[in-house]
């Protein structure tokens, strides 16, 4: 057998070794982090998974992410916070079994008016004397530039805030916001979220789940780049009635799953109390619907390009 070119040759050889340790304590898209090492499984090491981490039981699990999308005012960041809420107050959720977890809400779009929509479910609950494991954070955050180390201050913000019980759910509300001028029609940017993403269901071994907007094209789905789609576990549409003022999320989307599932909801205005001139203050909780509709949402019309092979 020939001589290899590494024997053959010390010098390349420990040339090749300096840079390859050099790789490894590389900072990947601009995030702190060590090397690890590709894993590999062999097949007789692969019985069934019995083990899974529900969150929202066949809904959202822990250690994934996701996206719920929809066009605007259609509850779709209502639906989002309920889910959260939930989570960390520990009640179940449209009839499905909640285990809680501290929740971390990054109302980037919402910004402080977030805090009515939490005060109308304390409200509604009966939870004005209580505390649950629910955290807001309603400045902006960069999800996008990684060089601007927002990623790195959010993580230790909810290192410092959380320290009673484990990370279970983060919101990011919404992807266009936390996106910070990134174009989330180009793979880089939007590669370059779905990396941050990914780092915080990592460091927290929690679930993630973005807020975003539908695309003009309804038969594209969410707006922006499809690796966002490819990269999630679930995606969940939200669709309005405008006649009937009933909301309807349809599971399009679950990696480990049946994609047909539905949840229909509807806003239920809560009175906060009286402002300094004396006007009602309120929001609004999502409260469950029977009323299905046959059709979970608007017949999409395949795209140009694809009309003709149909």
């Amino acid at each position: 057998m020939p001589e290899s070119i590494w024997d053959s040759d010390p010098e390349m050889r420990a040339r090749a070794e300096v840079e390859r340790k050099e790789h490894r304590q590389a900072k990947p898209n601009g995030h702190a982090g060590s090397w690890r090492e590709p894993e590999i499984i062999k097949f007789r090491d692969m019985p069934p998974r019995l083990d899974g981490r529900p969150l929202i039981k066949g809904l959202l699990e822990r250690e994934q992410a996701s996206v719920c999308f929809g066009d605007s005012g259609c509850g779709k960041t209502f639906l989002c916070l309920a889910l959260a809420l939930r989570v960390a107050a520990g009640i179940d959720c449209f009839g499905r079994k909640v285990h809680q977890g501290a929740v971390i809400y990054v109302a980037t779009e919402a910004g402080r008016s977030i805090i009515n929509r939490v005060a109308a479910f304390k409200i509604a609950r009966h939870l004005e004397d209580d505390d649950i494991p629910f955290f807001a954070v309603p400045s902006p955050v960069d999800l996008c530039h990684a060089d601007v180390g927002d990623i790195e201050r959010l993580i230790g913000t909810i290192r410092d805030a959380v320290t009673d019980s484990d990370v279970a759910l983060i919101v990011i509300d919404t992807v266009s916001r936390a996106l910070a001028g990134g174009n989330e029609n180009a793979p880089d940017d939007m590669g370059s979220f779905v990396r941050s993403l990914d780092r915080l269901r990592d460091e927290f071994h929690c679930h993630v789940c973005a807020v975003h907007h539908s695309g003009k094209n309804y038969a594209l789905g969410a707006r922006g780049h499809s690796l966002l789609k490819a990269a999630v576990d679930t995606e969940i549409e939200v669709t309005r009635n405008d006649n009937t003022k009933i909301s309807t999320a349809t599971i399009t989307k679950q990696r480990d799953g049946i994609s047909v599932d539905q949840i229909a909801f509807r806003l239920r205005q809560i009175e906060l109390g009286e402002d300094q001139d004396e006007g009602m203050v309120t929001s609004c909780i999502v409260e469950q619907s029977d009323d299905l509709p046959r059709k979970a949402h608007v017949k999409r019309a395949l795209p140009a390009r694809r009309q003709n092979r149909a």
